[in-house]
């Protein structure tokens, strides 16, 4: 699931400032600063609950991508070459 975030443009100017301090990209940033802040909320044990959640279903995601496309490469037919 993915979210968008409107942010006004002098909130977003601060934002861009700090990135370039830390040397990462805004989006990166927003994410770190998102995560932490969970973190916090929640506390760390309910916090690396979700964080292990969503690495399952990652590993899941690819894993279901690759067997998709070996099953597609398996369907195909190879292309005919003119000699």
């Amino acid at each position: 699931m993915y979210c968008q975030v409107l942010i006004p443009i002098h909130r977003y100017k601060l934002l861009e400032q700090l990135a370039v301090k830390r040397g990462v990209k805004v989006t990166a940033l927003v994410r770190d600063l998102t995560f932490g802040a969970l973190e916090t909320a929640y506390g760390p044990a309910e916090y690396q609950a979700a964080a292990d959640a969503d690495a399952a279903a990652w590993t899941e995601s690819v894993r279901k991508r690759v067997e998709g496309r070996k099953r597609a490469k398996q369907t195909t037919p190879e292309a005919e070459v003119d000699a």
